[in-house]
């Protein structure tokens, strides 16, 4: 059973909206472009993220205002048979070396299979985790 200690991270200066939430996932981070360009994947991890955006860390430099695909391993599986990933596409709104800052604009969670994977509805997820 998948157990973690989520932190938020808030403090008296605080400005944010929403509250942010240490989690590391790890997954992949694609580069979205029009398709004249090359599309470019790196893996990343999440530092934190809430309702509204990720902090990740990654291999590669990103650029604010470029659009983003995150694909991250969900740490706990469906009915504990299957493996879950979480997506998320939105631009990076802050970028630091290699730790940039992706607005979430959209997300579904994907459940993993060998054969690809498939769009299952967030109302039945919250079913499987009890809400």
């Amino acid at each position: 059973m998948f157990q973690a200690e989520l932190k938020r991270n808030r403090d008296s200066t605080e400005r944010r909206r929403s509250t942010r939430y240490s989690m590391e996932l790890s997954g992949v981070c694609k580069v979205v472009g029009d398709k004249s360009r090359r599309i470019c994947s790196d893996v990343c991890v999440t530092e934190n993220l809430s309702s509204k955006g990720v902090l990740l860390r990654t291999g590669r430099d990103l650029s604010r205002g470029q659009l983003v695909e995150l694909a991250l391993s969900w740490p706990v599986r469906l009915n504990d048979t299957c493996d879950l990933q979480l997506v998320i596409q939105g631009p990076v709104v802050r970028s630091n070396g290699a730790s940039a800052a992706v607005a979430i604009e959209r997300y579904e969670f994907k459940t993993s299979r060998k054969n690809g994977a498939e769009k299952i509805p967030l109302r039945l997820l919250a079913i499987a985790a009890g809400f």
